[in-house]
């Protein structure tokens, strides 16, 4: 397919061809659960004292969808992936856990998610699952 128009004066062509790949986003790479391995830093998601290691998870699911596993305390929200970055905001329903907005450092089968909106230094690190735990 080509498209041929005019832009600013200057005469521009587009040809567009059929992909048998699509590429894949880091919202594709984020999907599925992950087991929280370590907490840097104190926050909502995951604190310190509360969670534990080993077995608190978080299932990014297809939906745009999240379900935070910590001890007793469930949260769910829905989450948005930057579309050119590797940042994830998450958006928890009701409001005992504030909106936050982290980068996402893929490396294999872990994430390190850093908090971005936050003067002290919030790192949750994880590991990738196939399993809820326990």
């Amino acid at each position: 397919m080509t498209w041929k128009r005019s832009e600013d004066g200057e005469s521009v062509e587009v040809t567009l061809k059929r992909s048998d790949h699509l590429p894949a986003t880091y919202g594709d790479e984020l999907l599925g659960l992950w087991k929280l391995e370590d907490a840097v830093g104190d926050g909502d998601y995951f604190g310190t004292e509360d969670a534990e290691v080993g077995k608190a998870s978080i299932f990014f699911r297809w939906d745009g969808r999240f379900d935070i596993r910590s001890g007793k305390v469930r949260i769910h929200g829905v989450y948005n992936v930057h579309g050119h970055q590797p940042e994830v905001e998450m958006i928890p329903y009701g409001g005992s856990v504030s909106r936050d907005f982290w980068t996402i450092d893929f490396a294999g089968d872990t994430i390190t998610l850093k908090r971005l909106n936050s003067e002290n230094t919030v790192e949750r690190k994880f590991s990738r699952i196939h399993e809820f735990p326990e």
